[in-house]
């Protein structure tokens, strides 16, 4: 059997371990413990995805729609008070005027309460640690919880279930931030800021 020999060109030798050396690269990382390429590109793209104007733009109706919600069921325990006050005008109970109001309110209710969850849940996977950062993410934070907390009824909640509600309308002020993010609203922009001041 005649004797094999290998030549090797000039300028070749480190091509060929280059494999080798990347190989024994990528082992070091991942024994390490470090985020391969995989889930970095993941939490890149969730970032992205809680950064972008869709997402931002959806939940923004979401919280429009659960704000009109709220008000609509207020007008219903309006309807409902006038009544057990004997207001001129209110001869029927909110549930004789309303029918079924209360079990779309309870069923719009889990609707918003499961999105806003969802939309928090995202929200701390893909921004990690730069989830606390941001003040509105803190205040999601508190309106997921206590709606958690009163619809789990684990806890009495020391402030009126009410005034808990109104506190997602403070969640309307996130669409200032958005309009601002928004380059098709440039003049509403310009009229909020000179309203501000």
């Amino acid at each position: 059997m005649p004797a094999m020999s290998f030549e090797v060109p000039l300028g070749t030798a480190s091509q060929a371990t280059r494999p080798r050396a990347k190989s024994t690269q990528m082992f070091r990382s991942v024994t390490r413990g470090d985020l391969s390429d995989g889930k970095r590109g993941f939490f890149r793209t969730m970032e992205r995805l809680v950064h972008s104007t869709t997402f931002e733009s959806g939940f923004a109706m979401l919280i429009l729609l659960n704000s009109i919600s709220l008000a609509v069921e207020q007008q219903y325990r309006g309807i409902e008070n006038g009544y057990l006050v004997s207001y001129p005008g209110s001869s029927r109970s909110a549930s004789e005027a309303w029918p079924g109001a209360l079990k779309v309110f309870e069923v719009m209710e889990w609707i918003f309460g499961v999105a806003f969850s969802v939309e928090l849940i995202l929200k701390v996977t893909a921004l990690r640690r730069k989830f606390f950062r941001d003040f509105w993410n803190i205040i999601d934070s508190v309106i997921v919880g206590s709606w958690l907390l009163s619809v789990l009824g684990t806890a009495t909640l020391p402030i009126d279930p009410s005034l808990l509600r109104l506190a997602r309308l403070a969640r309307l002020l996130r669409l200032f931030r958005l309009i601002r993010t928004i380059r098709l609203f440039d003049s509403l922009y310009l009229m909020t800021t000179a309203m501000s001041g």
